[in-house]
């Protein structure tokens, strides 16, 4: 690859800045790939499975998958979700195969189909998360980061862990009820 298209990957990638404005609030979102950090649900799922799990894992990404291949219908608050999105979801290929017919974000009652997704999951359930974290999976995503402007590594990857934490219970009209401690934020984040 050429040292200019290396260069406009670059430009394209930077981590940039959108504000969402909400009905009565707005939030700075941080996109592109300086902004990701290692995913971590792929880990999360297996290590539940792990532990809770009593059907094969094949089993359990059946759905998911049928639902990526053949797609489902918006409902009224992922339409508003999407649409408050709109700049976000603008700024990828990928993010305007998916979420827009014609130019224009997809409304209420519209399929949304994520072809790749449904490819990626029935790979996973197959071969399992190994070659997600070390290998040629993880080696890929994070060559395409440095090229594109990310700070992910190959021993980020490599070095992530599920780190499971007792979740705090709530006392509330005499039930109890639980909830994931410290919401996880990335490196822009801010403790709130």
């Amino acid at each position: 690859m050429s040292e200019k298209k290396i260069k406009e990957k670059l430009s394209i990638k930077e981590i940039k800045e959108k504000s969402v404005i909400f009905e009565d609030d707005s939030e700075e979102f941080n996109i592109g790939l300086a902004a990701a950090t290692v995913p971590g649900s792929l880990a999360g799922i297996f290590e539940i499975h792990k532990r809770y799990g009593s059907m094969p894992i094949k089993e359990l990404f059946e759905p998911a998958i049928n639902h990526c291949q053949t797609g489902v219908p918006l409902d009224r608050f992922q339409a508003y979700d999407i649409k408050l999105l709109t700049d976000i979801l603008r700024q990828d290929p990928e993010g305007r195969d998916v979420f827009f017919i014609d130019g224009q974000i997809k409304k209420e009652g519209d399929m949304i189909r994520m072809h790749k997704a449904a490819d990626f999951l029935d790979y996973i359930r197959h071969e399992g998360i190994r070659d997600f974290y070390f290998g040629d999976i993880a080696k890929r995503i994070s060559e395409d980061c440095q090229l594109r402007g990310g700070h992910l590594s190959r021993e980020d990857f490599e070095n992530y862990r599920v780190h499971v934490h007792a979740p705090m219970m709530l006392n509330w009209k005499n039930s109890f009820n639980s909830r994931a401690t410290n919401p996880l934020r990335g490196p822009q984040g801010k403790k709130g």
